[in-house]
């Protein structure tokens, strides 16, 4: 089983594919990891995923086009995708 992981935070996963019952399955091959870090896939030259929100406010939401030019680059028609939620 192949699994991609897209982030802003790669790095954040090292941990846990290095560890435990995913280590495990990694070492026999059973399963393997791809993190893609989305700002990549930006096309600001600076390389920021984020942007105001519309209509104004605080904070700052994520722009969709790094995103999906990251999610396009790295699935198929077969792939199956889980997105998740900041509300969880």
């Amino acid at each position: 089983m192949k699994i991609t992981i897209l982030t802003l935070f790669p790095d954040m996963f090292t941990g846990f594919t290095s560890q435990s019952i995913i280590k495990r399955a990694i070492d026999k091959g059973l399963v393997s990891f791809y993190m893609v870090n989305i700002r990549d896939y930006t096309t600001d030259r600076y390389g920021r995923v984020d942007t105001p929100p519309i209509g104004g406010g605080a904070g700052l939401v994520m722009k969709a086009q790094p995103f999906v030019s990251a999610l396009n680059a790295v699935s198929s028609e077969h792939t199956h995708k889980v997105l998740l939620a900041p509300t969880g």
